[in-house]
């Protein structure tokens, strides 16, 4: 069987410029399992390109999914679960309400985690301000004491240091607007995950081209894209180093951000931008209903079940791995080979900045494809029981084939 065949065959067009929003649509069979109906009922009730919910959602499911697997696509290569997306359009598009929609789940299952810590955390800190106010009148006194007698206090004062309790802190799974030094501190204390998933980005994007410093800081960004180790040197405080921290960024700003990104040459030629799934979707503004749709409770509860399956699963030493199928691989690299002739001289990616993109585009098309394979899983089974499918690949390419148009 020569699956590659089946695939639709590139057809060769002039790549949309950036600044023109519009964008063929995403083929409406892309997603399914139990985040398609949620991706089309928001769409729906929005009256909103499905674009908007489908990479948004994309976003939240990968959330629940970085450093817990990661998809084989070669002997050797493997790629992380998280992703960046971004969406931009114009305000009144009811962006923040489909992230809302698509969010959900994963603050309310933050919520129910604080919660459920808050007595033990109220607890714990509340003994280790007691020891350690103890501990510092003991070591007030020992300051008086003649030298040999202070050492043998310092020791005693040593093992009632070593002997405080941890701090407790509450999962978190999402982080707000902060510094980099910030990121890396939350991504230290959450695992070395964790996701910026917003209707805006305008203060994500200051803050990486140095809002708070002289110079752009977007090593623990770049970093946290592929998982790279890293050690952060902070102003105040122990340096951090994390092992294999991922960031997963789902973000829907206006066109005219994303136009300030592609001319910020600092940030292009890092490779900050090339690690984005792009969609500038055609809005409907104009030819809405304007009758309102609710989306089924059915709906809504499956996609929270299928997040909350995947956010129930430990951590573990080392990510699942999802394999690919023999088909599914023919058509990755099949895909992968189209991707590498466009970046030739003469190519549709042959510009410096588009070939930093398309070099990561064949990465991230795997990545899209686990995630779909995790959303069409059965809640009750673990995505790296069964391998990614031909059939998902072939729409993940096909997802891509059309973001593909709109980068240059």
């Amino acid at each position: 069987m020569n699956v590659v065949k089946e695939i639709d065959a590139w057809e060769s067009q002039t790549p949309i410029p950036i600044n023109r929003h519009e964008m063929t649509p995403i083929p409406a069979d892309t997603f399914q399992g139990w985040l398609g109906p949620m991706v089309h009922a928001v769409g729906d009730q929005l009256e909103a390109p499905i674009e908007l919910p489908g990479l948004l959602g994309l976003a939240a499911v990968a959330t629940s999914m970085q450093a817990k697997f990661s998809v084989l696509i070669e002997p050797g290569y493997f790629e992380p679960t998280n992703i960046w997306t971004m969406v931009a359009m114009d305000p009144s598009n009811r962006k923040s309400s489909a992230l809302k929609s698509m969010v959900n789940p994963l603050n309310q299952f933050e919520k129910e985690h604080r919660e459920s810590l808050q007595a033990e955390i109220e607890q714990a800190d509340s003994l280790r301000k007691t020891l350690e106010a103890v501990i510092s009148k003991r070591r007030q006194k020992a300051a008086k004491l003649p030298v040999d007698k202070a050492k043998a206090e310092a020791e005693e004062i040593a093992k009632l240091e070593s002997e405080l309790p941890k701090t407790l802190i509450a999962p978190r799974l999402m982080l707000n607007d902060c510094t980099p030094e910030q990121v890396a501190v939350l991504l230290n204390q959450h695992g070395e995950r964790i996701s910026f998933l917003d209707s805006e980005a305008d203060s994500l994007f200051a803050i990486m081209a140095g809002r708070y410093s002289d110079s752009p800081k977007l090593d623990i960004y770049l970093k946290s894209y592929s998982g790279d180790s890293i050690r952060v040197d902070r102003r105040s405080g122990s340096p951090i180093s994390l092992s294999h921290p991922l960031l997963t960024l789902g973000i829907a700003p206006q066109p005219g951000l994303l136009q300030d990104l592609a001319k910020n040459s600092g940030m292009v030629k890092r490779g900050l931008i090339s690690r984005f799934i792009f969609a500038i979707p055609q809005s409907r503004l104009g030819y809405r209903t304007l009758v309102p749709k609710e989306i089924p409770e059915g709906v809504k509860f499956k996609y929270a079940h299928g997040l909350r399956s995947l956010l129930n699963v430990p951590v573990p030493e080392q990510p699942h791995v999802i394999g690919l199928s023999e088909f599914a691989y023919e058509v990755w690299k099949a895909f992968q080979a189209e991707v590498e002739e466009m970046m030739r001289s003469d190519g549709r990616l042959a510009d410096a900045a588009l070939r930093a993109w398309g070099g990561k585009l064949a990465g991230n098309t795997a990545r899209v494809a686990a995630i779909l394979h995790a959303t069409e899983t059965s809640p009750d089974k673990m995505p790296h029981q069964s391998k990614v499918d031909h059939l998902v690949m072939i729409r993940a390419v096909a997802m891509m084939r059309v973001l593909i148009r709109i980068v240059a």
